[in-house]
């Protein structure tokens, strides 16, 4: 693939999603005279409200990132750290979290629904109003997570560790919770 950039055009988001998605080559930084790029840290600064939809993230550590408003669908952030994330308001339909953690993020009014967490941590998460219906949270440890008026119709909670967490006014309408636990849950 070649890439054409002109250093008028070409906006500092779409430089970081290329990154991302390691379209650009060593020779293409050199040329841009970046030294040092910090792929993480651009990222973290850089991507809130940026459509990220499919990417291939495995593994990557956006803790404490700003990520409100993006579009994460169909992405797979499998075993990324996400501690501490702003997810607010984000697009994270059907996407693959398998073994992610999460802990103390805000996913404030995202949309998570068909999303697969299972074996996720994501202790002290704020999951207010958020759309969770038909997600796996299989094995998940969410103890002392808000799920406040959040939808988990149809949600796979085997075996997951819901313990004092705050599911005032949520929805669990057909969820599966064998064997889960709710110890001290409001």
């Amino acid at each position: 693939m070649t890439l054409i950039i002109s250093d008028r055009c070409l906006s500092l988001k779409l430089l970081i999603f290329k990154l991302i998605c390691q379209c650009v080559t060593p020779k293409l930084i050199q040329k841009l005279r970046m030294e040092e790029i910090d792929k993480n840290r651009l990222i973290k600064d850089y991507l809130t409200g940026v459509d990220l939809s499919g990417a291939n993230l495995q593994g990557i550590n956006l803790s404490w990132a700003n990520l409100s408003n993006i579009d994460l669908q169909g992405a797979n952030l499998t075993g990324a750290n996400l501690n501490g994330v702003n997810l607010n308001k984000s697009n994270l339909n059907e996407t693959y979290l398998i073994q992610v953690s999460l802990v103390g993020a805000d996913i404030i009014e995202a949309n998570l629904m068909g999303s697969d967490l299972t074996k996720s941590v994501l202790m002290g998460t704020n999951l207010s109003s958020a759309n969770l219906s038909g997600v796996n949270l299989s094995k998940a440890n969410l103890s002392g997570c808000n799920l406040s008026y959040t939808d988990l119709s149809w949600a796979n909670l085997s075996y997951a560790n819901l313990s004092n967490c705050n599911l005032n006014n949520a929805i669990l309408q057909r969820s599966c919770l064998n064997k889960t636990k709710l110890g001290f849950a409001e």
